[in-house]
């Protein structure tokens, strides 16, 4: 048994969770301890031989902890990425091991951790296009010097990611009161070099103030399979729409609090098209994003004002 986490709306529910959990795990002589959460009545309600850290009481000192691949600072109730940059070996296997090392499960820093999977693509090329060079190379020789400087410029910016701020846990502040209306706003985007979505949670509370909150992403390293850019915004469509369902599946959220967007009007096109054949894999691409929500959730929205253009393009930290 590893990491228990949960959540709860208020601290007696969140109490009553525990406690029942810890009655059934004790009838298995499991004992739950390293308790810790961001409010106080929690932590009160548990002998200070069960919390994870005996300061967690003192809300002045900043305590964080580890927890999917993240640092959560109890104190303010919010996630910071930290990256830990192991050093190793200039050489195939040491770029796949750092690469595959770093997890952002939410996709906080994707456009940064992009660049990484972009470098690691170049340094293990396919072996029909690729540099004859690179490809004879075995996974424990040295890569090439001219190539190092790219590497080393993309390690330090990984470890430069903390400066990036925090992400608050909660979807809604605290204070922000009974909640009118909440819509979930998925964008999708794509480049030659990758293809990336971001999901956004809107809400309104009865007094008519608007509170929108990041909740994941992801970047991916261009399928070399899409030979083209309106079929890697296809992809990118899908990715976002099979994203968005599994969000609405694990919340309970009804399709029509969803909205999809897309800079691209072929792949609106496309999705709207029912009388012209395409390809297979085209035909594909559209029933599997139509599976997922209808046509009418999909809009379209300008370049300059997509953020999921930030994720098909590496950035600096």
């Amino acid at each position: 048994v590893d990491d228990l986490l949960g959540s709860a709306d208020t601290t007696e529910e969140a109490v009553c969770i525990l406690k029942e959990t810890k009655e059934v795990l004790e009838k298995r002589n499991i004992r739950l301890c390293k308790i810790t959460s961001s409010s106080t009545g929690v932590l009160k309600s548990f002998p200070v031989s069960e919390l994870s850290d005996t300061s967690a009481l003192d809300f002045n000192i900043t305590e964080t902890h580890r927890t999917l691949g993240l640092e959560w600072v109890t104190t303010e109730d919010s996630f910071v990425i930290k990256a830990n940059v192991a050093e190793k070996p200039f050489t195939k296997r040491g770029v796949l091991a750092t690469v595959n090392s770093l997890f952002d499960p939410l996709g906080i820093v994707a456009p940064i951790t992009l660049r990484g999977k972009l470098l690691q693509r170049s340094f293990l090329p396919p072996e029909k296009t690729g540099d004859p060079k690179i490809i004879r190379l075995g996974w424990d020789e040295s890569l090439p010097d001219e190539m190092r400087d790219d590497w080393e410029k993309w390690k330090g910016e990984m470890r430069n990611v903390r400066e990036l701020g925090r992400i608050p846990r909660c979807y809604h502040p605290s204070n922000f009161g009974e909640i009118r209306e909440r819509t979930i706003h998925t964008f999708a985007d794509a480049s030659k070099d990758a293809i990336a979505y971001v999901i956004f949670m809107r809400l309104v509370n009865t007094e008519g103030n608007v509170h929108v909150s990041f909740v994941f992403g992801n970047a991916k390293v261009a399928p070399r399979g899409a030979t083209s850019i309106p079929r890697l915004e296809l992809c990118a469509a899908l990715e976002a729409s099979i994203a968005a369902k599994q969000f609405a599946r694990e919340m309970g959220f009804d399709n029509d609090s969803f909205h999809l967007y897309s800079d691209s009007q072929v792949v609106l096109g496309y999705l709207r098209n029912d009388t012209r054949r395409f390809s297979r894999y085209v035909t594909r691409q559209i029933e599997m994003i139509l599976g997922c929500f209808s046509v009418e959730r999909w809009s379209f929205v300008s370049t300059d004002k997509n953020p999921a253009d930030v994720g098909t393009r590496p950035c600096e930290s």
